[in-house]
């Protein structure tokens, strides 16, 4: 790697971006190679628990016996224990030393865009996209079409011999495989009575309901025979559309924009040919000409996920006394387990609007400066104080977010204010937006609160929220 700007290109786009480690190393010149480690990430092969997965239950019929007040008590502790669930990834993904897994699993809870009913749901279907994150994609897609919290959110329990429901089946053609227009209407009739009988059973489990299902001859794709709902998903996946479909998505997800056709073209026949392997597009991606590009460098916008994901890490977060990072989430547009429909969520520009840009530029003063916001007396936006003016009241409550700013400090050492706002600039903005950038030249001058005012303000720009 040359240059500090296609390092903190290579890890914001792999990743969630360059940890004081990382900027450290290369400030002392240190090696770094994005193919070692690609291939170091890619061969990583364990995924390690969240806590919560490994107590959570099922929420057995028995337990719908229970009086009306024990239910309710039943049904909030359940969404307690998945907003749970919710904050343990969103640490994980600032703390694995597999960003990349972390990464991609959060690209699958988009593209397989669900909401689960209970915690054990939940679990299961977060175990699953988080193991299978870099591995294949017929081995995921096999697998998250029989997790019980998808076939629930795409109404399969009602997909019923006699009486399909077809949402299940046009689902995973439209928006997991194929996408919209490269398949019939016909297709999705024939393809639903081939996944009628796919439930979840009482331990809330998948299960053939054999009494439901349809074990008639169908015509898919133009082809007549018995066909079953495992056979379905292997026939869609013979069609070059299918890699096609799931590459571009991937490719737009590190790239930030479109692959150009040329791209796109080696992107769908590397997917295909090797039975799709999610890691050959990772691969080819990395290896484009098109990802190192300046003009993609730091042109893309944070994720509320992502930007919450990006503090945790550069920050050092302690937030284990707060539901810090659930208010951000619902303050922000993006609430994991909790999409706005089954399409997933907006990427790029349309994550940032009057309401969401505002909390966003807020945010990291509100966090760095919390002491502040307790004693201020007058307003001034120049040293940082005018802090939670746009913040929502939720979020005013909820900011117990401690960062570890001693560990930040001792990090470089005994630099004057000035000259430590200038490596705050080079470690936690793209370099194409700090030469001849007044407002850094401004901050650089104020000698404001020490190092913690100085990341403050330098974390409040809008360039901050850039990848």
């Amino acid at each position: 790697m040359k240059t500090l700007n296609q390092l903190k290109h290579f890890y914001f786009r792999f990743g969630f971006g360059l940890t004081l480690e990382d900027y450290l190393s290369f400030k002392k010149g240190e090696e770094f190679s994005a193919h070692k480690w690609l291939e170091r990430q890619l061969k990583f092969n364990k995924t390690k628990p969240l806590p919560t997965s490994k107590t959570v239950k099922p929420f057995l019929p028995k337990d719908l016996a229970m009086n009306k007040a024990d239910r309710q008590e039943k049904i909030k502790e359940e969404r307690k224990i998945i907003l749970k669930i919710n904050r343990e990834w969103i640490k994980q993904m600032a703390t694995n030393e597999n960003p990349l897994q972390e990464k991609m699993a959060l690209f699958w809870h988009d593209h397989f865009a669900c909401s689960p009913k209970s915690s054990f749901m939940a679990s299961s279907y977060i175990k699953l996209i988080r193991r299978e994150a870099l591995g294949n994609f017929r081995s995921l897609l096999h697998g998250i079409s029989k997790e019980p919290a998808m076939l629930l959110y795409l109404n399969n329990q009602q997909n019923k011999k006699g009486h399909p429901n077809e949402n299940f089946a046009r689902e995973v053609m439209e928006l997991f495989t194929l996408g919209l227009g490269n398949y019939t209407e016909q297709d999705v009739k024939e393809s639903a009575r081939a996944f009628t009988g796919w439930s979840v059973g009482e331990d809330k489990k998948y299960r053939l309901n054999e009494r439901q299902h349809d074990f008639g001859k169908k015509v898919f794709f133009g082809e007549k025979k018995n066909w079953m709902g495992e056979e379905i998903i292997d026939r869609i996946l013979e069609e070059k559309q299918a890699a096609e479909y799931v590459s571009g998505k991937i490719g737009k997800y590190f790239l930030g924009i479109q692959p150009s056709q040329d791209l796109q073209n080696e992107l769908t026949e590397k997917f295909y040919n090797s039975d799709y392997e999610i890691s050959s597009v990772i691969k080819a991606l990395a290896e484009s000409g098109e990802f190192w590009s300046e003009k993609n460098i730091g042109q893309d916008i944070l994720s509320p996920v992502e930007l919450l994901v990006r503090m945790e890490r550069d920050f050092q977060l302690n937030t284990d006394e707060s539901n810090f990072e659930i208010i951000v989430q619902k303050s922000l547009g993006q609430v994991i387990f909790q999409p706005p429909n089954v399409a997933g969520w907006p990427s790029g520009k349309d994550w940032i609007d009057t309401s969401t840009l505002p909390t966003r530029l807020s945010l990291s003063r509100a966090i760095l400066l919390e002491n502040v916001i307790k004693s201020r007396k007058n307003k001034s936006f120049a040293q940082g104080e005018d802090l939670t003016e746009n913040l929502p009241k939720r979020l005013k409550k909820g900011l117990s977010a401690v960062p570890n700013i001693a560990a930040i400090d001792n990090a470089f050492g005994d630099l004057d204010y000035s000259t430590k706002t200038m490596e705050f600039a080079h470690w936690l903005l793209p370099e194409s937006v700090i030469a001849n950038n007044e407002m850094i030249d401004v901050i650089s001058r104020l000698n404001f609160k020490g190092t913690r005012g100085s990341l403050a303000l330098i974390a409040a720009l809008p360039e901050y929220q850039l990848k």
